[in-house]
């Protein structure tokens, strides 16, 4: 595995879904229940678009966890990015 794809592998959205509580969801099944396009959370998980000020609630309540934890580690995963 290369450092785009590690770096990817560690995004906070997807830790979540591949392995919290075992529920390794889909990227479509994620986007139904944030209601938007599996698109947008594939754009999300490589780093190619950041979720706007709507849906980082959204993603934090899926989670379970605080809007601005959510927020602090987007932005630490982001500022690893090998590019």
């Amino acid at each position: 595995m290369n450092k785009y794809d590690t770096w990817v592998h560690k995004n906070p959205l997807r830790r979540w879904r591949i392995t919290e509580d075992g529920r390794s969801l889909t990227q479509y099944r994620v986007a139904a229940k944030l209601k938007c396009s599996p698109q947008i959370v594939r754009l999300w998980e490589c780093g190619a678009s950041t979720p706007n000020k709507r849906n980082f609630p959204k993603i934090a309540r899926l989670i379970g966890i605080e809007e601005s934890k959510l927020r602090s580690a987007w932005n630490r995963w982001l500022g690893k990015c090998p590019a």
